[in-house]
């Protein structure tokens, strides 16, 4: 082009000679590699994971706030029939299916099963708890206002009492 410089302006049509090829191929794998690359820096600094709900999942779903002491998610539980990619087939137990985002989805905790425990062992607990000798220690020393005293350091001080 201009005194056989390389034009550098926003035309591509400009930027290589009409005599050379273009490999399409070689350039959409490029093209893919960095996009890539970019993905994991930008997903590796935002700290983002790989959702662990699949199918046959028990899990919660997220509900709107009404006022800011409402529960983030509902209590009622659904059962995950279908996943593909972000979408996420749930059904309740009444059978009423809803199609939400993965990110609207968490898996449920699993409820404790209580052990078997005796009455015997109940009632020997609460005896325990109850007995004052039993009481467990506190870490702060809990001494009486009037055996505490001002260090000797500051013997010469002499406090004036503005506001009584």
């Amino acid at each position: 082009m201009m005194v056989g410089w390389k034009h550098r302006g926003t035309f591509p049509s400009l930027w290589f000679n009409p005599e050379q090829k273009i490999d399409r191929e070689e350039l959409a794998e490029k093209d893919a590699e960095t996009k890539l690359a970019s993905k994991v820096y930008a997903d590796s600094r935002r700290g983002a994971k790989e959702s662990n709900v699949g199918v046959g999942d028990i899990v919660l779903l997220a509900q709107p706030k009404k006022s800011k002491l409402d529960p983030t998610f509902s209590s009622e539980r659904f059962t995950v029939i279908a996943r593909e990619g972000a979408k996420v087939v749930v059904m309740s137990k009444s059978g009423l299916q809803y199609g939400r985002n993965v990110r609207e989805v968490k898996k449920a905790p699993e409820s404790i099963q209580p052990d078997d425990t005796s009455d015997e062992d109940i009632q020997d607990e609460d005896k325990a708890s109850h007995d004052p000798q039993q009481a467990p220690p506190t870490s702060r020393n809990l001494r009486h206002t009037s055996t505490i005293k001002r260090p000797k350091r500051y013997d010469d001080h002499y406090v004036y009492r503005v506001f009584f």
